[in-house]
């Protein structure tokens, strides 16, 4: 388990050397101690700190509550003060840093660890709600993409540009493949080549196969893969090159597959953002699916107007005479070699009964013919 790592800010050594004990008794690790707010400030900046102890009243140029205020700011570093005085204006003044506690001296030890875990607790809340509402927004603006693009390279473009405007990702690529695996199209945002076709490499096998596979023990050691988070068939957490991606399995039914990858070095997946990760991706499938169904379509339809377009030209151009009538009898369509047999142009045939054509002593026998064919 990571030790949270916190920062002591306090004027008194004394009180300091009691502090920094008991939070060693706690496997808490003490980033420094500072007796100032200018210094806090450095620190906070310099290195990692999840929580800050801040004595309200220092004796420095800096305050503990200017520093605090400064620190939630720019950092959004989760703050407990710790004072041996107590009044309003005070109480009012440290509000405007939004602390996460509030402990008056003295205090003892199990006051303190409450206080903290407490603290750290309501940091893990808020930053799981703050990641989930990004995950939301990307859902939300995503779908926008979704409902205004009809062309498959646009779309996958789109979407990478969409996961790397949130502060989750830093990068993104989505790599799509044929019927015979090879890739059809991609996109790639932040995501350097060498990095990206080891991705693909990794799990070209899986993809092959439509189905994602628990890699082998020599597969992760010869492919750098650390750490593998699986849940459900689709989705795994990877390390490469020291960077922690998320790899995501499409599959569609007619065997065209895709991958899509984020990079997401300062991001901790858990089960609700896994799943809503997922609800994306299947978004995307539907609407690359949705694409190539419009695109199937067109052509369909194409093929049948050029059909269409030679079968006319064939009974147009043919030397027997071929013809078309209503259920009234009336000619609705006659081909070039009716037309010059008849005596009559075009405009003048249509419309006539094609019984007319018809010697008198045949007309009862045709008719009864075309009758047959009707009713059948």
């Amino acid at each position: 388990m990571i030790k949270p790592n916190i920062l002591i800010v306090e004027d008194e050594k004394k009180v300091a050397g009691e502090i920094k004990e008991t939070l060693e008794s706690h496997n808490y690790n003490i980033t420094a101690i500072v007796t100032t707010g200018e210094a806090a400030i450095k620190t906070v900046r310099e290195t990692k700190v999840d929580l800050v102890l801040m004595d309200i009243v220092l004796d420095s140029p800096m305050k503990g509550t200017e520093a605090a205020e400064k620190i939630w700011s720019e950092f959004k570093i989760p703050i407990i003060f710790l004072t041996g005085y107590f009044n309003e204006h005070l109480l009012e003044k440290a509000k405007i840093s939004k602390p996460l506690g509030y402990l008056l001296k003295p205090f003892n030890d199990r006051e303190l660890y409450a206080a903290i875990e407490i603290a750290l607790y309501k940091r893990e809340i808020e930053k799981k709600r703050k990641h989930f509402c990004s995950l939301l927004n990307i859902e939300k603006n995503i779908n926008q993409v979704i409902n205004r693009t009809n062309n498959s390279q646009r779309l996958i473009e789109q979407v990478t540009r969409v996961f790397t405007s949130a502060p989750e990702f830093s990068g993104a690529s989505l790599v799509l493949f044929n019927k015979m695996h090879n890739i059809n199209q991609s996109a790639n945002e932040g995501i350097d080549e060498e990095t990206q076709q080891k991705i693909i490499e990794m799990f070209s096998k899986e993809i092959k196969h439509q189905h994602p596979r628990k890699l082998s023990d020599e597969n992760k050691k010869n492919n750098d893969i650390i750490n593998i988070y699986n849940e459900g068939i689709t989705t795994q957490s990877v390390k490469l090159n020291g960077k922690n991606f998320i790899t995501i399995k499409l599959i569609i039914r007619t065997c065209e597959c895709g991958i899509l990858s984020l990079l997401s070095e300062n991001y901790e997946l858990h089960s609700d953002d896994m799943q809503l990760l997922k609800s994306i991706a299947n978004d995307i499938i539907i609407s690359l699916k949705n694409i190539s169904l419009k695109i199937k379509r067109k052509e369909i339809f194409r093929a049948l107007v050029e059909s269409e377009k030679r079968y006319h030209e064939v009974i147009e151009n043919a030397s027997d005479i071929i013809f078309t009538v209503n259920l009234c009898g009336y000619f609705t369509y006659v081909n070039k070699s009716g037309i010059s047999n008849s005596g009559f142009i075009e405009e003048e045939i249509l419309g006539l009964d094609y019984l007319d054509f018809i010697l008198p002593k045949y007309k009862d026998i045709v008719k009864k013919f075309y009758i047959d064919q009707y009713m059948s």
